[in-house]
């Protein structure tokens, strides 16, 4: 019995201890370089530490930060050059890959020919017409004036009821 039992934790530890990859998928749009991270058996690699080198200082990290919960990280690089990153789930797994960033991803050309103005752009939002108005806005909007002309009308009464009986 004692020699099934160290049997059966000899084969726990080996298959904890049989390690997978990690597995690093790029997407770059511009101007951001985003990391998608896996294990090797498409396990997402969730919160796991990053670290960022800049082309200018490989021996001082540039950022840090973490995946998020589905094993994504997005950065925004500033200049030129090959970019390092560092992917590490603190218990053994890690992964480094480095990115080449060149001046069109940088400064894409942009397809408008139009100059471009802040003319005319303002922080204002526009003016509402009726029809953005809902509809129990626009009821108690009317009842309110009904109410109004209403009182007018019976005060213009009272004054006259009044001017009458004290005789002017």
């Amino acid at each position: 019995m004692k020699r099934l039992s160290f049997s059966f934790v000899l084969i726990l530890l080996a298959t904890l201890a049989f390690g997978h990859g990690v597995k690093i998928n790029t997407t770059m749009k511009s101007p951001t370089v985003i990391l998608r991270c896996d294990y090797d058996g498409a396990d997402l690699m969730s919160y796991a530490a990053v670290q960022v080198f800049s082309p200018i200082n490989t021996e001082i990290e540039y950022q840090s930060g973490r995946t998020d919960a589905e094993g994504k990280f997005a950065f925004i690089p500033n200049t030129v050059g090959t970019w390092k990153f560092v992917v590490d789930d603190e218990i053994g797994h890690m992964e480094e890959i480095q990115i080449q960033i060149d001046d069109s991803f940088l400064h894409p050309v942009s397809v408008s020919t139009k100059p471009v103005s802040d003319e005319g752009i303002t922080d204002e939002k526009p003016i509402s017409t009726v029809k953005d108005i809902p509809i129990l806005y626009k009821l108690i909007f009317g009842l309110g004036i009904i109410f109004g002309i209403t009182g007018l009308a019976y005060w213009a009464k009272a004054k006259k009821t009044l001017n009458v009986e004290n005789g002017e």
